[in-house]
């Protein structure tokens, strides 16, 4: 018995099989022979270029999954020791060729895997307001991007706010009220003024935008009437938008100055590609309704069926619980679009009809933009890129209170009097039905970039927009009717 171990090294397996013993005996032997092949196999080939067939050197030749690899030598061989049986997932990578992953079995010495060159992805750059773009790992982390294609494919949205609305990190959206055309408050990274604006500026292709949400009802006008701001970031179609980049922090600062310390939001357009005309149609409709008003709203004050107010009369029977005070909005779009081009000439058109109506009378929005981008190859060290938007709108703002809240303290008293019983505040429809602001736009937004190429090593880009604004605002006060004159209870 004791030259069975000897033999067992020796990995005379057929003889271990007729020595003589218990089977019991036999097993050790066979396993320590198993191991003993198994360790024996190996994986070696040869790693070349698919166009040329010419060996590569220094490529990377790992297992899958593990970390048994190697790197192929001057002749573009590799080999692979301590490999189990089976097949395996043999992964190479090249820096400038496309990574390859391809099964073999162990003890295959003949391998031979071709790799196809493939271009290396460049540093990442930012389309900035500035002379030049930027590189994003220079920026860091301070930038996010949204991809409005394909937002848009999982829902529709009605202006850029709600693009950027829990899809940018950092910035927050605050809505100014449900009624058509109110503006949104803007922040990135929060509020870093308690009295100064804390709005982001806003560039589109390069120019800037204007964007004040006071712009519109002026002081004393509108807003003495309770109208809300419109935003001006609302005039931009989300269908003509191919991306929005937002940068924030000391990043913004540094590229914009002191004034982009809010942040900066970078709306890239759409652009024409080589090809046939491709045209694109989108219809849009949908309701704007008030969730649970009658819950909300005092039932004391209606209109009756001619539209009118009936009365201040705060002690008149309450209505039917459910009366509707609110009616339901409407909201309908169309948009259709053409992009083609050569590679001299390349162009995108589109056009916009957007029709709104909120849930209280006199809160609507009728709008009208056009968009219209052009890159042109005026040589080969020479390129031309435009843009043009153009925004017509009539805004029916509706109102919040109507009149100044200090003179609606006057229909108030103390509560002994006898004239006090009862509420004297001006009921919720008064003012929606008696103020009327209304706000016309007149919106053109364009741009010109020039691409100059004098050299391989230097490139120079000279942009030149404008913003402009016609604002209309005004405010119609009707008079009261007859019945409205007394206050009594």
């Amino acid at each position: 018995m004791r030259a069975l171990p000897s033999l067992g090294i020796l990995g005379a397996t057929v003889s271990l099989a007729f020595a003589t013993g218990p089977a019991a005996a036999r097993e050790p032997v066979l396993e320590a022979d198993a191991a003993v092949l198994q360790q024996a196999r190996e994986i070696a080939g040869v790693v070349v270029e698919s166009r040329t067939m010419r060996p590569i050197a220094g490529a990377q030749v790992v297992i899958d999954g593990t970390s048994n690899g190697t790197v192929t030598d001057v002749s573009g061989r590799f080999r692979l020791g301590n490999v189990p049986a089976g097949e395996f997932s043999l992964r190479v990578v090249m820096i400038g060729y496309s990574t390859v992953v391809q099964t073999v079995s162990a003890g295959a010495t003949d391998v031979r895997i071709e790799l196809s060159e493939s271009a290396i992805a460049l540093d990442e750059v930012i389309v900035t307001g500035t002379v030049g773009g930027q590189q994003r790992r220079a920026i860091g982390n301070s930038v996010s991007t949204v991809n409005v294609v394909d937002a848009l494919e999982q829902s529709a949205a009605r202006d850029v706010s709600s693009l950027l609305n829990g899809r940018a990190p950092g910035v927050t959206i605050s809505q100014g009220s449900g009624r058509i055309g109110s503006g949104p408050t803007i922040q990135v990274r929060g509020r870093s003024t308690m009295s100064l604006d804390s709005e982001p500026i806003i560039y589109i292709d390069g120019v800037r935008m204007y964007n004040d949400v006071n712009s519109g009802p002026p002081a004393g006008g509108l807003a003495a009437q309770g109208a809300r701001s419109a935003s001006r970031l609302g005039d931009i179609n989300p269908d003509d938008i191919e991306s929005i980049e937002v940068i924030k922090g000391p990043a913004a600062a540094t590229i914009y100055g002191t004034e982009a310390a809010n942040g900066v939001i970078q709306i890239i357009t759409k652009k024409g590609a080589s090809g046939a005309a491709r045209w694109t149609g989108r219809i849009e409709q949908g309701a704007v309704t008030f969730r649970n008003a009658a819950d909300r709203i005092p039932t004391n004050f209606f209109l009756n069926e001619a539209g009118e107010v009936e009365g201040w009369n705060g002690v008149r029977q309450e209505e039917e619980r459910g009366t509707p005070i609110y009616t339901t909005g409407h909201h309908q779009a169309y948009n259709l679009s053409v992009a083609g081009g050569q590679n001299l000439l390349r162009y995108y058109v589109s056009g916009t009809l957007n029709d709104t109506e909120g849930v209280e009378p006199n809160n609507y929005e009728r709008r009208f933009s056009g968009h219209v981008n052009l890159d042109i190859a005026a040589s080969e060290k020479l390129d031309i890129s435009t843009s043009l938007h153009v925004v017509r709108s009539n805004t029916h703002l509706g109102t919040d209170v109507g009149i100044s809240p200090l003179f609606t303290m006057l229909f108030g008293s103390p509560a002994f009097f006898p004239t006090s019983r009862g509420f004297y505040a001006m009921p919720p429809e008064v003012p929606q039905t008696l103020h009327d602001n209304i706000q016309d736009i007149n919106r053109y937004t364009g741009g010109i970039t020039f691409n100059h190429r004098p050299a391989s090593w230097y490139s120079q880009r000279l942009v030149v927009g404008i913003d402009y604004t016609a604002d209309d605002s005004r405010a119609l006060e009707r008079f009261a009717p007859p019945e409205m004159a007394p206050f009594t209870a």
